[in-house]
Formats: structure tokens, C-alpha cells, sequence
């Protein structure tokens, strides 16, 4: 009977110790941490507020989406890592952030939000933010400015050797009005006769430089994903045929009639004196570097006009539509006004109708679809209205929904206005309440999903209440094997 006991006790005791050793693993896994950091919330009008989701010690899954600010547009998102060194421990932190530029002057509020991260929904209080005017440039002084040397990456001994190949920086214009698209590329043009003799040399540390010497900052900038994979095209240029590399694309919108002024941009590339074979020796390392020449945009002011300083620009037409045409008083009814075109589609707002008391509005519901294609921004910007009759009558819509734009190419500004027209009959009925469409699949959810609340901290309470069970058992396992000792 007693060896049965200390058997029991043995077997309770190597128990404890299991569950204490997934207390210590649930501590451990404790320290991965996930965290929302807010950037500065009192910036120039030129320069972004981010957000950034930080993880610590753990991969990133799956990411929600970020918030959508008032006032702002979502623009570029990065994504770091990085090891950082504690005495003998080794954190590794993977930084995303979110880029949003503001489109006017001001305060704004970011209110309370979460991000789902890894599936766990991460809360910020937000903060206030404070949109400044454009920081004034440098003043130039008399002094020359010092001329960067290139990046030496290599043995100092290199040599460059003559080549035909070259590097350029291109733009689709060389003038533009505020406002409008700037396609900027960067581009190397490798001569045919020395294919074999030129290779790129660790490119991913060069890029990052692109970006910093092509910065603008009084522009909004539109990026392109980063090359991954460089594939060339073949152009011949005075009977000289090259293959063209093109390493790096982005698009600009100035805010301002200040010049758009590019730097010299230099590339390091690995040049062979002879073409290699397998069965030759590895050549040493000779390095060549390959600058581009500089570049000034000129940016033109808008012409006067009551809204130049926040009409979009670009080409554009208008798609719209309607269910039908005619209604009864007390029936809601769904119109799409959509902005077709190429442009800075993200800056654009969605159209305000006046107040009016035959047709009640409601805030729109926005979807951007756009592409970039061949160094445009192309796409659709699609407001859908909700609309509820309230008296009889005829309706022009082209009085309450319309668009004012101003065209680079023909250099005018121009109006879209809806040309349709809504007929309503019956009685005046002002009590009457808004009835979505049944076809609208968000109220069809609602319906169908739970309105009963969840904590937050559901899952932290569950598992400290587990710890402490754990705990308990742990305590009384120790008790009972040292009292039958």
C-alpha cells in the first residue's frame, strides 16, 4: 500500500513539475509583444504621419487593416526588421508602418482604434494631430555646395574601365502644373557588346539610397512595389542596341509651384575585364560607378480660380447609376457617382450635394480601384450615395452631385455633373424612415450576426485564472509529498 502511495505521489509530483514547466513557457511566450507606436502628431503639411505596428520576438501572420484618418490619405507602408542585443539575449523586431498624408491644413482626430495583428486585436487611444504649413526651404547661401562623393563599396584598387553602358533618370514631363502626376524612373542601359563584362553589385544596398536622394519634399509621392526581379527590355538608341534596366519608379504630386529638382544618383556596378566562363578563374572584383545627370520639373501655378487650392487635377469622366428612375414618396434608393480617369485618385473627396428638403442623403460609401499603368495612376473612384424621397417632385441630380477638376492637358478647369432625372410621386412624407436596399449585402450581416458584447481581455483573464490553478495544484502536490516523506 505504500509503494502505491509514493507511486501516486511520484506520479503527482512529476505532473506538478510539467505544469510548471508550461507556467515558465506561458511567462516566456508572454514576452513576445505586440505594440502600437503614433508618429509625431504635430508635422508641416509636407511630410507624413505614421502609424507602426511593432513585433517583438515573434513572425508576423496575418495584419488587419490600418485605420482610415479623416483629413488624410493612406499612402506608402514599409515594412524593417531588426536584431537588437541585450547582454546575451537577442530581440528581433519587425516594424510596419503606415504612411498618411494630410490633404489640408489643421487639427484632426484620430479617434480609439485596433489592428488586428496575428489574429489578436492590438488598441491605440489615438491622439490629436496637428497639420502645419510646408516647412520653409533651405535659403541658398553663397558657398558652393560640396558635391557628394559616391558610395565606395569595394576594394579602394578598383578601377573602372571605359564602357558605353550608362545610367539615367528619367521623367515623362518637364513641366507640370501643381497637382498633377510626375512619373520619375531610373534606368540602366547596358550596351550590348558588354553583356558578361557588367553585373549588378549588392543592389539591395543601393536602393534605399535611391529613395533618399530622389525624396521630395514638397511633393506627395505615389510608390511603386520595390524590384525584386530586374528584367530588361531590348531599345536601340543612334543604332546602338541596349537592353534597359529599369531599377526604380515612383510617381510625384506637387503641392507647390516650387521646382522638383533631382540629384545626381550614382550606381556602383561589378565590371570584368573579359566575358567569364566556367572554366576561367574568379576575377577580382573591379567596381565602376555610373552617375546620372541632374534634373529640375518646373511646377506651374494653377489659374485663378475660387477653388485652386484644392481642386484635383487630372483627366477624368464621370460614370453614373441608378436603379430607376421613378419612386414613391418614403422608398430609399441607391445612386453611384463614379470618377473615372488618371489622376491622384486618393486625393480626391467625395462630392457634398446642398441641402435639400425633397431628398434626404446620406454619407457615402467609397471604393478606390486604380492601377498603375505605363507611369500613370489609372483607376475608378466610386462614390455610392443612399437617398431617401421625402416629397414629390423632379429631381436633377446634376444640382446636387457634381465634380470640378482642372485639366492639365487642355489647361482648363472642368465640371461632371450628373445628367440624371429623379421623379418622385405620392404624398409628402416627411416622418418617413431610411430603408437600406435589400440587395445591400452589409445590411443582410446585420441581421445575421450577434449584437452581444466580448471583452477585450477575455482571453488575458482565462489565462491567468489557468496560471493560478496551475499554481494551486502545484502547491498541493509539493504539501502532500513532503508530509508522506
Amino acid at each position: 500500500m505504500a509503494a502505491l502511495i509514493n507511486d501516486c505521489l511520484k506520479k503527482i509530483v512529476f505532473l506538478s513539475l510539467f505544469l510548471l514547466c508550461l507556467v515558465c513557457s506561458s511567462q516566456v511566450t508572454y514576452a513576445q509583444e505586440v505594440i502600437i507606436v503614433l508618429g509625431p502628431n504635430k508635422i508641416p503639411i509636407n511630410e507624413y504621419f505614421t502609424i507602426s505596428v511593432t513585433l517583438r520576438n515573434q513572425p508576423l501572420q496575418n495584419l488587419g487593416d490600418f485605420p482610415e484618418i479623416e483629413g488624410f490619405k493612406k499612402s506608402t507602408r514599409t515594412n524593417t526588421t531588426s536584431r537588437i542585443g541585450l547582454g546575451n539575449k537577442t530581440i528581433i523586431e519587425q516594424t510596419i508602418t503606415q504612411n498618411y498624408a494630410a490633404l489640408d491644413e489643421g487639427k484632426f482626430t484620430l479617434k480609439p482604434f485596433g489592428i488586428l495583428v496575428n489574429g489578436k486585436r492590438i488598441a491605440s487611444k489615438g491622439t490629436l494631430i496637428t497639420i502645419l504649413p510646408m516647412a520653409a526651404e533651405p535659403t541658398e547661401t553663397t558657398t558652393p555646395p560640396v558635391k557628394e562623393e559616391p558610395i565606395e563599396i569595394g576594394p579602394p584598387e578598383s578601377k573602372p574601365l571605359a564602357s558605353q553602358s550608362f545610367f539615367s533618370l528619367e521623367t515623362d514631363k518637364d513641366e507640370i502644373y501643381v497637382g498633377e502626376g510626375l512619373f520619375v524612373r531610373l534606368a540602366f542601359y547596358l550596351h550590348e557588346a558588354e553583356q558578361g563584362l557588367l553585373d549588378f553589385y549588392d543592389f539591395g544596398q543601393q536602393y534605399p539610397e535611391f529613395l533618399k536622394k530622389l525624396r521630395q519634399k514638397n511633393a506627395w509621392e505615389e510608390a511603386f512595389e520595390p524590384v525584386t526581379e530586374i528584367k530588361p527590355d531590348t531599345i536601340i538608341i543612334r543604332g546602338k542596341t541596349f537592353l534597359k534596366f529599369n531599377l526604380f519608379r515612383k510617381l510625384l504630386y506637387p503641392l507647390s509651384a516650387n521646382p522638383l529638382i533631382f540629384p545626381e544618383v550614382p550606381l556602383t556596378m561589378n565590371q570584368q575585364p573579359e566575358p567569364l566562363t566556367f572554366a576561367a578563374p574568379a576575377a577580382p572584383i573591379n567596381l565602376i560607378t555610373f552617375t546620372s545627370r541632374p534634373k529640375t520639373v518646373t511646377v506651374k501655378p494653377l489659374p485663378p480660380h475660387p477653388l485652386s487650392n484644392v481642386v484635383p487635377v487630372g483627366q477624368y469622366k464621370l460614370k453614373e447609376s441608378l436603379t430607376k428612375l421613378t419612386y414613391r414618396t418614403g422608398q430609399s434608393f441607391s445612386y453611384a457617382f463614379a470618377i473615372e480617369g488618371e489622376g491622384n485618385l486618393g486625393a480626391i473627396l467625395p462630392p457634398v450635394p446642398p441641402a435639400f428638403s425633397g431628398l434626404e442623403i446620406y454619407p457615402p460609401e467609397t471604393k478606390l480601384i486604380r492601377n498603375k499603368i505605363s507611369g500613370a495612376q489609372q483607376g475608378t473612384k466610386r462614390f455610392r450615395y443612399n437617398l431617401l424621397a421625402r416629397q414629390p417632385g423632379q429631381y436633377y441630380l446634376g444640382n446636387l452631385f457634381r465634380f470640378i477638376y482642372f485639366n492639365p492637358v487642355t489647361s482648363r478647369y472642368d465640371t461632371l455633373r450628373s445628367e440624371l432625372v429623379v421623379k418622385v410621386s405620392g404624398t409628402e412624407n416627411q416622418q418617413a424612415a431610411f430603408h437600406p436596399e435589400e440587395s445591400d449585402p452589409f445590411y443582410k450581416l446585420i441581421r445575421e450576426e450577434e449584437n452581444n458584447l466580448i471583452s477585450l481581455n477575455q482571453f488575458n483573464e482565462i489565462k491567468l485564472y489557468t496560471n493560478v490553478v496551475i499554481l494551486f495544484l502545484l502547491c498541493v502536490s509539493l504539501f502532500l509529498f513532503f508530509k508522506k516523506r
